[in-house]
């Protein structure tokens, strides 16, 4: 009775008469009880639905739920992959909530068969050991949580580390912005890695001391408290542990050296990843 009083004095600056809403809350109560017992029950389970999901958390591209791991298609129906000990699945309803950042793609329907050696071709790698190091890394990724494996390429001009980069993330966590720049301080570091599964950083020419320490709690599973803009005294808390790609730290893999011309050129290597 004090909260409907309260809504007419907001909206109309005056005071209901008590008569008035004393007979709201009769009618009110008469539509209640007319209610029929099944649609009641019908109510009450979607409520209790809604507050599950409410206490849910929220995903992004990868969660895990009864021993399986669900990864996001990204698509227009909000399917998602179920993979477990028994294989995969395509699911039209998954049990997990995801939450769509800007940016992110859509993948492929997925088809059975195929094998992850025909991955080989498309990287431009010295050798055999560091194919299976790409392909450890790549399952790692796929890993609902972490700690995950801090990854970089290394290599001379002109031998296909930008597009390389953008073809292992594409793998796992397709995205417009698919490598970006470092970023400037741990604010940025906690919304690039609240807003995407996998992180992807270009042209690096050095980490400072406190990035450096940034990204090996970023890949362990760390929390970050940073001052709530406007304000003096509260903070805003992160956590999260994404896999990361970057050069010169961690472990890492070599590109071939050699010319330009030795490789495939930008072209074919987007047109077998699409094939891929």
């Amino acid at each position: 009775m004090l909260l409907l009083t309260t809504m007419v004095h907001v909206r109309r600056a005056r005071l209901p008469q008590t008569q008035t809403v004393a007979s709201i809350i009769l009618s009110f109560k008469q539509a209640s009880s007319s209610i029929r017992p099944e649609r009641r029950t019908i109510n009450g389970q979607y409520a209790q639905r809604g507050n599950a999901l409410r206490g849910a958390v929220s995903c992004v591209r990868v969660a895990e739920h009864a021993d399986c791991i669900y990864l996001d298609l990204a698509d227009e129906h909000w399917r998602a992959v179920e993979i477990g000990a028994d294989g995969w699945r395509v699911l039209d309803r998954p049990p997990v909530r995801f939450r769509r950042a800007p940016g992110m793609l859509p993948f492929p329907v997925p088809e059975r068969g195929g094998s992850i050696e025909a991955l080989r071709s498309f990287l431009n790698l010295s050798s055999q050991n560091d194919f299976v190091l790409v392909v450890a890394w790549l399952l790692a990724a796929l890993r609902p949580a972490g700690p995950y494996p801090l990854l970089t390429i290394t290599g001379e001009q002109g031998s296909a580390k930008t597009f390389l980069s953008k073809l292992l993330r594409a793998l796992v966590d397709p995205n417009v912005a698919a490598v970006r720049a470092l970023p400037r301080e741990e604010r940025e570091l906690m919304i690039a890695a609240n807003n995407g599964h996998v992180l992807a950083f270009d042209n690096l020419s050095g980490l400072s001391p406190w990035l450096s320490d940034a990204l090996c709690r970023l890949a362990s599973g760390g929390s970050f408290a940073v001052r709530r803009l406007y304000t003096n005294d509260e903070e805003v808390l992160f956590k999260a542990a994404r896999p990361t790609l970057l050069w010169d730290r961690g472990c890492h893999w070599s590109l071939r050296s050699g010319r330009p011309r030795d490789f495939y050129d930008v072209r074919t290597y987007r047109r077998g990843a699409a094939a891929f």
